[in-house]
């Protein structure tokens, strides 16, 4: 009887998930994530029930736990989206890394096993985090307006939810080589899924929400809609469109008193999607785990050679430029805008002759709009260009010295006898060239933006309730130019910094851009308690603090509020272009200063200053020239 009950316990043992979380109990980041999570759940929590309650005493509060109960819901469902790719980020590619994953799949264990373990040893810390909202949810409960149904149904979601992203991210790292394509593919899929059918939606291309178009009236011929919505199923016919989002399924269907057993019916889209996630990275799990290097995107920029040097036949074969020659002053910057895909000047070359087209076809397509409609898609597309094109900066100067190190290539880059201020300066050369390949569609779509909002505006939109002040031109283009300019190099210095103090390449990328993140969301979390105190006006000195949080700006700027702070537009653009610039500076200083200590380098600077002061400063070598093949 005791051999039985061994070879069962035997059979259901999880080693790898023991050993998962054994590894995540060891790691002191596993309890800063925790945390901060907790203090942004409290935080927001408490915020949230202060603004409900704050004009209501004594029995007045009682049936108000509803809409704090709503908030602290959306809390955890942001928190999921936000925490959990980084949680589960290297549950197969940190394998791949360490080049441990063909270990594991010598053992017994099996690619559903082995994805299983991976996925409840992430899972799990979760659950703890959705846990930590019980204690809120019970105050909510005895506030009133909230029934033991709702509870369940937000605690069933929540687990959908971090099921559904949980399984998301493991198949791509299952299929991603490395941690940080995996980590930025999650994001990009995981948008793809949420925005896709409500842009469709909002572009009238399919058209539910007025029940008219193709598939809907091919849905609509088979009976599909009536057969769902006499069962109880979908109540609209936008339903079939939301329905695999756990936040449309709870904010949509919980609160419309649908049974437990409905509920469930109703959660099968996502519990399906899940499970397609995780058959495909049980599929990808085998067939790449030692798959090569792709760098799509370098095979997507070689694709875009081949379309123009056949295009170029119809030109005569004129080239404007080259591929460049071997370097004479600058051998650093020569490697970085010679041999990576970012920085080579052909290449953004390329990419603006397709980025600008789109930009054209997209003004051409908004200029069809009501106005209504316009004034959203214009600030669509650039807080579009204020989310991606930091995020790429950030990833691609953070992964210059990492990538160095990963590759083992930063020991020989360290003996070039330059010093390290013009080392770092040539490093940087691609990110700059990035950069202004960037600003180029930006400064396009700017534009367009400024003078069809002008035409707008003498149109009648000036009754938009966006434009509740005087529309100025001038004070918008300068305000968005000039903070892209400030800000856009702020994040190169700040994101290299943070790849020279990181040694692992996807380590690095996720702190810099979580920390880009952090730098605009958490000043205006801090500042939120005593505006709520204060309660300022749209002229108190008091939105001038805004200002610490870089993103305050560029809404501010979208929306034509600038005049919130302390009632003088102009001021606000100065003092936030002279904070933010100096912060640019600092940064850079920072990184030249503390770079030879962060890279391990020595450099004879007492020697060099000696000579110099003495006026017999020692040549500097040429790199065009061989040291044995120099002609006097």
């Amino acid at each position: 009887m005791q051999k039985k009950k061994r070879s069962i316990l035997k059979s259901i043992a999880l080693p790898l998930l023991g050993k998962e979380l054994v590894e995540q109990a060891a790691r002191r980041r596993t309890y800063i994530i925790r945390t901060f999570y907790a203090i942004l759940l409290v935080g927001g929590y408490l915020l949230i029930a202060f603004e409900e309650t704050r004009h209501l005493t004594g029995l007045n509060a009682l049936g108000r736990g509803r809409n704090v109960f709503f908030g602290l819901v959306a809390l955890q469902f942001a928190g999921i989206c936000l925490f959990l790719p980084a949680m589960v980020s290297g549950a197969i590619t940190g394998e791949k890394e360490r080049d441990n994953l063909g270990l594991i799949l010598l053992t017994g264990l099996g690619p559903r096993s082995i994805l299983l373990q991976k996925l409840y040893s992430r899972l799990l810390p979760m659950v703890c985090l959705i846990l930590l909202s019980v204690p809120s949810m019970a105050v909510t409960y005895l506030m009133g307006g909230v029934s033991a149904n709702q509870i369940g149904a937000a605690a069933w979601t929540l687990l959908l939810l971090a099921m559904q992203v949980g399984t998301l991210r493991l198949m791509c790292s299952a299929f991603f080589r490395t941690t940080a394509a995996a980590f930025i593919s999650t994001y990009i899929i995981g948008a793809f899924v949420v925005f896709c059918i409500p842009v469709l939606e909002a572009m009238r291309i399919t058209n539910f929400h007025r029940k008219r178009g193709l598939v809907f009236d091919l849905l609509q011929q088979t009976g599909v809609f009536q057969i769902l919505t006499d069962i109880g199923f979908i109540s609209h016919p936008r339903d079939l469109l939301f329905m695999h989002m756990p936040p449309y399924l709870f904010f949509e269907k919980a609160w419309t008193g649908a049974t437990k057993e409905l509920y469930m019916v109703q959660s099968l889209p996502v519990i399906l999607m899940s499970l397609f996630f995780f058959e495909a990275s049980r599929f990808f799990l085998v067939r790449r785990a030692f798959a090569p290097p792709m760098r799509p995107l370098l095979w997507l920029l070689k694709q875009f050679d081949r379309i123009f040097l056949r295009l170029n036949r119809f030109t005569g074969g004129v080239v404007l430029m080259g591929h460049g020659e071997l370097p004479n002053k600058k051998p650093i910057g020569w490697r970085e805008t010679q041999k990576k895909s970012f920085g080579t000047t052909r290449y953004l070359i390329r990419i603006l002759v397709v980025l600008i087209p789109l930009i054209l076809c997209y003004g051409i397509w908004v200029m069809t709009l009501e106005s209504y409609y316009a004034y959203d898609w214009l600030h669509f597309a650039v807080f579009a260009f204020w989310i991606m094109t930091p995020i790429v900066v950030s990833a691609k100067a953070a992964s210059l010295m990492a990538s160095e190190r990963s590759h083992q290539t930063l020991e020989i880059l360290l003996t070039t006898p330059l010093d390290t201020s013009e080392l770092i300066r040539q490093k940087l050369i691609g990110v700059y060239r990035l950069i202004a390949a960037l600003m180029i569609p930006f400064v396009c779509m700017l534009l367009f933006a400024t003078w069809w909002r002008d035409e707008l505006a003498r149109m009648g939109g000036r009754n938009y309730y966006y434009f509740t002040q005087h529309w100025d031109v001038t004070l918008y283009g300068v305000t968005s130019v000039v903070t892209a300019f400030i800000y856009l190099p702020m994040v190169a210095w700040l994101s290299f910094l943070i790849g020279m103090f990181i040694k692992t390449q996807s380590k690095a990328i996720m702190v810099a851009i979580g920390s880009v993140i952090g730098w605009c969301l958490i000043p205006p979390m801090l500042l939120a308690p005593f505006a709520m105190l204060i309660q300022p006006d749209n002229e108190s000195p008091f939105n001038v603090m805004l200002l610490f949080s870089p993103m305050i700006i560029v809404g501010v700027n979208e929306f034509n509020e600038l005049g919130i702070f302390a009632g003088s537009p102009w001021f606000a653009v100065v003092a936030n272009s002279i904070w933010y610039g100096s912060m640019a500076l600092l940064l850079r200083v920072l990184c030249t200063v503390t770079a030879s200590w962060l890279l391990g380098r020595r450099e004879p600077v007492t020697g060099a200053l000696s000579d110099q002061s003495s006026g017999n400063a020692p040549p500097q070598p040429e790199f065009a020239v061989p040291a044995g093949n120099s002609s006097e």
